[in-house]
């Protein structure tokens, strides 16, 4: 029987990082959650992740034609089965597929030597004041190298029902790209030529999708603060994990861009509210 690919995120990555950064409260009822398997996702979430199996079977089979594994309309499918909410899941495939085979259209001439496809990327990084060892990690989509230029470099795939300048820039201090700047040029030095971001504007009834790969702006002092940034949010961590007050006495940011994102209202925004979901 065909593989299908793990497109899921690291072990220990950016995610669980930026989310007690944002709102400690919002980190341990996430964590929770996780535990009793009470996690739901938003559309565009589902979306997105449909979207990221289809290309890692794309560029696994570029990488290896002959490895045993679905076809990326296939695995398209075989991700939405495998949910315990199969059926909200399988509303989204269509789109899905079509975005995909625009995808292959757009980009059916790419020089790209496909290196690695979904590889999780490690670090230990040391808190000294703490004398402690923070396991980083963080799964890169896609590494890709230049043929002509020889250079390396990480694509990882974004969709958005509008791709704009505007964007583009809010990637510019996320800490997953400064993530992957921080493993680039530490594991490859001068082959290292940074990260691509693969733009995809899902399609509607009246347009196409459309595609843009862009890279992003330097940002010099954030890649210099990344470390510290990481040790304070691990440090946050663990200081509210050691207090062992459950999840809703844990600090609420209370702040309209933590209770509200671009996907809507956070999960747990009526809790916060009332102290109840219902």
């Amino acid at each position: 029987m065909p593989e299908l690919l793990d497109p899921g995120p690291s072990r220990r990555g950016w995610h669980r990082l930026q989310t007690v950064l944002q709102c400690p409260r919002k980190y341990a009822l996430y964590t929770e959650s996780k535990r009793s398997s009470r996690v739901t996702a938003a559309p565009a979430l589902i979306k997105g992740s449909l979207l990221h199996v289809g290309l890692a079977h794309r560029y696994a089979l570029m990488k290896n034609p002959k490895a045993d594994l679905y076809s990326p309309l296939k695995a398209v499918e075989g991700l939405a089965a495998a949910q315990v909410n199969a059926e909200v899941w399988a509303e989204h495939v269509p789109l899905v597929q079509k975005t995909l085979l625009q995808y292959d259209l757009r980009w059916s001439g790419e020089q790209w030597e496909v290196m690695d496809v979904e590889r999780e990327l490690t670090a230990n990084i040391t808190d000294p004041e703490r004398d402690e060892v923070y396991l980083y990690t963080q799964r890169a989509d896609l590494v890709v190298r230049n043929r002509q230029s020889g250079q390396w470099y990480i694509v990882d795939h974004k969709t958005s029902v509008r791709v704009a300048p505007k964007t583009i820039r809010r990637y510019t201090l996320s800490g997953q790209f400064r993530g992957y700047e921080f493993f680039g040029r530490g594991l490859l030095g001068k082959s290292w030529g940074g990260v691509i971001l693969n733009m995809i504007q899902w399609p509607t009834e009246k347009k196409g999708a459309e595609f843009s790969r862009v890279s992003l702006e330097p940002a010099p002092y954030a890649d210099k603060t990344f470390k510290s940034t990481v040790l304070h949010a691990e440090r946050t961590i663990r200081d509210l994990t050691k207090t062992d007050c459950p999840p809703m006495e844990w600090p609420g940011a209370h702040h309209e861009m933590a209770c509200w994102t671009a996907y809507g209202p956070c999960p747990h925004l009526t809790k916060c509210q009332w102290g109840t979901d219902t």
